[in-house]
Order: C-alpha cells, then structure tokens, then sequence
C-alpha cells in the first residue's frame, strides 16, 4: 500500500513538472514572438521616416503662372479656385 501511494505521489509531481516546463516554453515562445513583432514594428517606423525624409528633401517647389500675371511675370495675387485675392499692398 506504501508502494502504491508512494508511486502515485512521484507519477503526479513529475506531471506536475512536465505542466511548469510546458507552460515556461509557451511563455518563452509568446516573450520571443512578442520581441519579434516590435523589432518589424521598429524596422517599418525606420523606413517610413526615410522615405518620408527623402521625399521632403526632393520635394520641388512648384510656381503656377496664370493669364493674370503682371509684366514681370510675377503671380499678382493668390488664386483661390475661380476666385483671386489681390495682395496687400502697404499704405
């Protein structure tokens, strides 16, 4: 009988064990995955910002010349669709 209880309390601290090993990995895998996402995460963010950089520093200035232009050429006012503001002028 000492036997028996014996083997059944070896038998159920080794499940035991085995369920603590089981449930370490599973947490092991979940940390590494989690590590795994926010380093693409980190990875994405760096070329956004490099493109983004990139295209601010290529960017060209565009100028529209319109039929209302002055002599010069000049824009004489700021279009508004169909609508066009006349600048300020000082006093």
């Amino acid at each position: 009988m000492v036997v028996v209880v014996v083997v059944v309390m070896v038998v159920v601290v080794v499940l035991l064990l085995l369920l603590v090993l089981v449930l370490v990995l599973v947490l092991l895998v979940v940390v590494l995955l989690v590590a795994v996402l926010v380093m693409v995460m980190v990875v994405v963010a760096a070329v956004v910002g490099v493109a983004a950089a990139v295209a601010v520093m290529t960017a060209r200035v565009r100028t529209t010349h319109d039929e209302d232009d002055d002599e010069e050429g000049l824009d004489d006012g700021v279009d508004l669709g169909r609508w066009k503001l006349a600048p300020i002028e000082a006093p």
